[in-house]
């Protein structure tokens, strides 16, 4: 029976690759990660670790100075509060209503409005991970030259692109498509008899038809009126033969 020995090289970078790749994973992610210059976004950060362990009861997240407002989204099993200077949100903190176990994914959402001017910039958001025990601050920007393969806590950072051509606040196809469906609306609405129209052709054709029927009744009355005399005529031409004979 053959026995295949691992070279110790190849041993010791398998067993790196099993300790790095979890740790390349318990990162705090935003998503998207890019999204262009005057735009609103709504950035989801979502986290699948606690610190060490020890499950997550908070998440405060850093806004960059540059971006020109910050709301909250509401989380139904976190609540929310927020830090300003003037009408800048500087920090929007969440707490967890129940702590978020280790190895349980969860997501809270703020929607930020990019600087029209932005374009090329990398945003960096911060966020200080609490814990039942410790915490972890993600807030490690990265160098000239680095990746955030080279940082131990990376602070979740959004790329800004050029401005989009259909507007700042990602509307316009929404506003686009109602455009268009107004537009194949018209004809149809042009076409349909408008409800006071209708009801005044209605009311013509009744007038029509009533004064039809009172003529003819008017006619019928007239005929059965005139058709006794008729009758009698006869009657009344042997009456005064009888009356001359006698």
């Amino acid at each position: 029976m053959k026995r295949f020995v691992l070279p110790t090289a190849v041993t010791a970078g398998v067993a790196l690759a099993v300790l790095v790749a979890p740790a390349a994973q318990a990162h705090v992610h935003v998503d998207p990660s890019s999204t262009a210059a005057g735009s609103t976004a709504q950035l989801a950060f979502s986290f699948a670790h606690g610190c060490e362990g020890s499950p997550t009861t908070a998440l405060e997240i850093s806004v960059p100075d540059s971006i020109v407002s910050a709301v909250p989204n509401v989380n139904p099993a976190w609540s929310v509060t927020t830090e300003k200077t003037g009408d800048h949100v500087d920090t929007v903190r969440y707490t967890a209503l129940s702590p978020v176990a280790d190895g349980l994914r969860d997501t809270v959402t703020v929607q930020v409005a990019l600087p029209a001017d932005a374009e090329g910039q990398t945003l960096d958001f911060p966020v200080r991970q609490i814990c039942e025990t410790g915490e972890t601050n993600w807030a490690d920007i990265a160098a000239d030259g680095q990746s955030e393969d080279d940082l131990e806590l990376p602070a979740p950072t959004v790329e800004v692109t050029a401005a989009s051509a259909e507007g700042g606040h990602g509307h316009a196809s929404d506003a686009k498509e109602a455009t268009e469906h107004e537009a194949s609306a018209t004809p149809a609405t042009e076409t349909e008899p408008q409800p006071d129209i209708l009801a005044r052709v209605l009311a013509v054709v009744a007038l029509i038809l009533g004064a039809g029927a009172a003529a003819s009744v008017f006619t019928l009355n007239r005929q059965l009126r005139r058709r006794p005399s008729t009758v009698s005529a006869p009657q009344q031409t042997e009456q005064k033969l009888s009356d001359g004979g006698n």
